[in-house]
């Protein structure tokens, strides 16, 4: 009875977010493959050779795969296996031959998760805000970041721990109602795969039980013995049912749980990757980023509606503190859920780099600040009740935002606003994440009926990508590294990853980027180029 009445209710809004998702599957096959996709997979393999190892598993197709410690990509980023696994397993018992069928699914999988995120941040917004249009509004902003919307199919790391924060925020709020047994292993549970994801995410317990105490102690204003031992002892079985979820889901953990989670989170602080970031039209280290990296990184790339109602959030939330604090604890969690590792990835001097990528999974966070100041602001309409200025408002809201999108497919993730500048790329790196090498790859081999053409790429990704072209295609495709190369290119494709020089040369049609045949422009920048070599 209740879920037909609930479909009776929501009838609209669940049709929405079917079309959204069947949408999302329908164009999950445009993307190119970004640089992590195969060492993520080649490190969920070698966790699946652990686990084959720990039951008995014998299996031929194990042993080519190294174990966990003896395979890099696994035991050095040992996180993000609820994702890892599942996708090679799918890819195993569905019998992918096809290296473009797998990566395609993948990109259908990493979707999923994004997709559930987003239905758990809708029920996370609507308990919040305490209205199903206001939950869909918030929603949406949370879905049509155009960065995120992008990442959403590629991004096999930051994408799954953003998708975690709603379900974990979800669970909050229950627990918080109701303080049940039931809500408080789904609260430590969540917060553990949160964990399991990015071992940032390490502070996220303690934060809660923080949050949790204060809204007990404060808000009920009761400080008996009994009392503040109860509350004690819920907030201590949250962190122990956490910690328990992360070892569970990192196979890694499993041999040395203390000293190797130790060592995670020391290589998670600062991460030993010794390149550069092209930052303010300069090459700077990523181990010495200045402490306004990230958030200039999210200042330009974000929508400036966003970032206007994101600064009112601030301040209405700061303006409302006095009487609101208790009442609104989310709105202060969120606060905190984005400043603390903002702030302790300034005082460690973490290593950064693409951007503030690291940072999505505050992206929930941010959305219901966001929202929270739109809402605040929305009174004011609401006061007047002109339907005209709140239609005018959503429109407002929304529209530039996915008229980006739908023109920068699929190219959403280079999203720059003005604040970049009329070129971002001389600024700013552009697509680092080499998904436009896809369609380079696929001009060349429409327009070129050679059966071997020999190919030179700028960085990895212009490799990677020929696994998602079709197999008789991608036979014609010769790289330096394979047996036939005849020491001489056909094509040069370039990202321009690394050289502003390259790129300046190339917008001047200067050589050796004189004998342009192709080129993909998105946002006023020149995100690819494939040139002739003669």
């Amino acid at each position: 009875m209740k879920a037909d009445y609930f479909i009776k209710k929501n009838g609209l809004i669940i049709i929405g977010f079917l079309f959204f998702y069947i949408f999302g599957l329908h164009i999950a096959g445009d993307y190119g493959i970004s640089w992590d996709e195969n060492v993520r997979r080649y490190a969920a393999q070698s966790n699946i050779k652990t686990l084959a190892d720990m039951i008995g598993l014998d299996d031929a197709r194990l042993d080519s795969i190294p174990s966990i410690d003896k395979n890099f990509y696994a035991y050095a980023k040992p996180t993000g296996m609820i994702y890892g696994i599942p996708a090679v397993l799918i890819e195993e018992l569905f019998g992918y031959d096809s290296m473009r069928d797998i990566f395609i699914m993948r990109h259908k999988l990493n979707f999923s998760f994004h997709f559930i995120g987003i239905i758990a941040f809708f029920f996370f917004s609507r308990i919040v805000f305490k209205n199903s249009n206001r939950a869909i509004f918030a929603t949406l902003i949370y879905s049509l970041h155009p960065r995120i919307f992008a990442h959403g199919f590629f991004n096999p790391k930051d994408i799954i721990f953003l998708s975690i924060i709603p379900i974990f925020l979800l669970a909050t709020v229950h627990f918080f109602q109701k303080q049940n047994l039931m809500q408080l292993i789904l609260l430590g549970v969540s917060l553990g795969i949160a964990i399991s994801c990015r071992i940032v995410g390490v502070y996220l317990p303690f934060l809660v039980v923080i949050i949790f105490f204060c809204y007990k102690v404060f808000n009920f204003r009761k400080t008996s013995k009994t009392y503040l031992i109860s509350v004690i002892k819920n907030a201590s079985s949250i962190i122990i049912i956490s910690f328990i979820t992360a070892y569970i889901f990192i196979p890694y953990f499993w041999g040395n749980p203390i000293q190797y989670f130790i060592d995670t989170f020391a290589a998670a602080k600062n991460f030993s990757w010794s390149g550069n970031n092209f930052y303010f039209g300069e090459f700077i280290s990523a181990r010495t980023v200045p402490w306004h990296y990230i958030p200039t990184w999210f200042s330009i790339t974000t929508p400036i509606i966003f970032l206007i109602f994101l600064l009112m959030g601030f301040l209405f939330m700061f303006k409302d503190i006095k009487w609101r604090l208790w009442n609104d604890y989310i709105i202060y969690l969120c606060f905190s859920g984005i400043f603390i590792p903002l702030i302790s990835a300034i005082l460690f001097k973490s290593t950064l780099y693409d951007g503030w990528r690291h940072f999505y999974f505050t992206y929930a966070f941010i959305s219901t600040i966001i929202s929270y100041g739109a809402f605040r602001f929305y009174n004011f309409i609401q006061v007047n009740n002109k339907l005209f200025l709140k239609v005018g408002f959503v429109f407002i809201f929304f529209f530039g935002t996915i008229k980006q999108i739908i023109e920068m497919h699929p190219y959403q993730h280079t999203f720059f606003n003005f604040l970049a500048g009329k070129d971002p790329m001389l600024n700013f790196e552009g697509d680092y994440w080499g998904t436009s090498y896809r369609s380079g790859l696929e001009y060349i081999l429409k327009n070129d009926s050679n059966d071997t053409i020999f190919i030179s790429v700028a960085n990895v990704p212009g490799s990677l990508n020929r696994h998602i072209i079709p197999d008789f295609d991608k036979k014609r495709l010769v790289y330096d590294f394979m047996s036939k190369w005849n020491n001489k290119p056909d094509y040069y494709l370039t990202n321009f990853r690394g050289s502003v020089s390259d790129y300046i040369k190339s917008n001047k049609k200067e050589k050796p980027f004189d004998n342009e045949v192709y080129s993909i422009t998105v946002g006023g920048m020149k995100i690819l180029g494939v040139y002739k070599v003669l």
